[in-house]
């Protein structure tokens, strides 16, 4: 069951974020049928159906898919496997704005990227799965999914403002 907290992060995520996010599993796999048709939110949740999901799991977890959004927007994310706060504090000082949460081995940074005549596709997806610093930091955009809500997850928190990178 979803809980009170976990309900208003899910809903800030879907509403404010415009994040496109499907049901995971404990084991972070996709909790969908056909995962790769939410590839660059082609099929979607509505926020109701991530709410039953929530309300008739005993622990519900939730993935942002990564790459295009819901309001056209892309979202990107390093993914830091060490509890490390010197990386933590370094990754916020180099990028202006990221949303950013504690995970059970360490950090997730969430990014927004507007696509303009500034940005190409192939910018943010090229270094896919690249591994900035070996075991410890990799980088993903695209055809993957994140989980951002359930146990062991800690709070979303801003960075300054989620805006532009």
């Amino acid at each position: 069951m979803l809980t009170e907290e976990q309900y208003k992060i899910l809903e800030y995520c879907y509403n404010e974020l415009k994040w496109n996010i499907i049901p995971a599993t404990a084991s972070k796999r996709p909790a969908v049928k056909n995962f790769a048709d939410y590839f660059d939110s082609k099929k979607t949740f509505t926020l109701e159906e991530l709410i039953a999901y929530g309300e008739k799991v005993e622990r519900p977890y939730y993935s942002n898919v990564l790459g295009k959004q819901r309001d056209g927007t892309y979202s990107i994310v390093f993914d830091v496997d060490v509890k490390d706060e010197a990386i933590k504090r370094l990754v916020l000082r180099i990028f202006r704005s990221c949303v950013y949460q504690e995970t059970p081995r360490g950090y997730h940074f969430f990014f927004k990227v507007v696509m303009d005549d500034n940005n190409d596709k192939d910018d943010i997806t090229k270094l896919q799965g690249m591994i900035i610093i070996p075991n410890l930091v990799e980088y993903y955009a695209e055809k993957r999914h994140v989980i951002f809500l359930g146990e062991g997850y800690g709070k979303l928190q801003l960075h300054n403002r989620y805006d532009y990178v």
